[in-house]
């Protein structure tokens, strides 16, 4: 479980990310939640984002 000032700060950047029209997935708030935690790297963090992108466009017959 997160800390209430983790937890504020992400609510705070899904308030953000909503007014564009892209929310955060569960997924996006776990990643968040270990990067302010100090459980992963920003470039950990970075390589799964990367990562997560291309497997969508694989699977939607997208390349890079």
């Amino acid at each position: 479980m997160l800390n209430k000032t983790i937890e504020n700060r992400i609510e705070r950047i899904n308030g953000t990310m909503a007014i564009e029209g892209m929310p955060l997935t569960s997924e996006d708030r776990k990643r968040i939640g270990r990067l302010l935690a100090g459980k992963i790297s920003y470039e950990k963090g970075k390589a799964e984002i990367i990562a997560q992108i291309n497997l969508r466009r694989a699977h939607n017959g997208r390349n890079l």
